[in-house]
């Protein structure tokens, strides 16, 4: 009886140190260690004709020709954050008299226009509907503005109705 005894006498000692075990790992504890910093304010402002669908830039030229906004108007773009950054140009939609679209391109063509910002004597363009944005300028600094010229080349198809399109300037970081 006294070996049955102890037999019983561990089996219950097990079944309660299992038992403790399993409650808590299920319990579970852990020590989370996190640090949290604020982020610089990255922040363009746009001004000037072209900042506001009221007010677009307007170019008028003939097929197959190129052309400066009337009244040669510039674009202001302001760095109002805390750190230098970077100025992207970027796809915004394809010019469209609500009928007939064009395609932004690299290449003039029947249906491709170029849309070209200068930051620099080069220029950079818009990059077309499926493109990555474009460097425009390497870094702008905190309070520094810039005034962008730009020209517009009007397709082969060009018929004379306005066109509408949009073009972003994207602050990179």
């Amino acid at each position: 009886m006294k070996n049955s005894l102890r037999i019983i006498l561990v089996g219950i000692a097990a079944a309660m140190v299992l038992a403790a075990a399993t409650s808590a790992y299920a319990a579970g504890s852990g020590t989370v260690y996190g640090q949290a910093t604020m982020q610089p304010t990255v922040s363009i402002v746009l001004s000037g004709v072209g900042s506001d669908s009221q007010n677009p830039l307007v170019y008028e030229g003939r097929a197959n020709q190129g052309s400066i906004p009337n009244g040669n108007a510039l674009i202001t773009v302001t760095n109002s954050g805390e750190q230098t950054i970077p100025l992207l140009l970027g796809y915004g939609s394809d010019p469209t008299d609500g009928n007939d679209t064009w395609a932004i391109s690299d290449t003039p063509g029947a249906s491709n226009c170029i849309w070209r910002f200068y930051p620099d004597p080069n220029g950079t363009n818009v990059p077309g509907g499926m493109g990555s944005p474009r460097e425009l300028v390497t870094g702008l600094l905190p309070g520094e503005w810039r005034d962008f010229s730009s020209t517009f080349y009007f397709p082969e198809t060009f018929n004379g109705n306005p066109h509408t399109m949009t073009a972003l300037i994207i602050a990179g970081s």
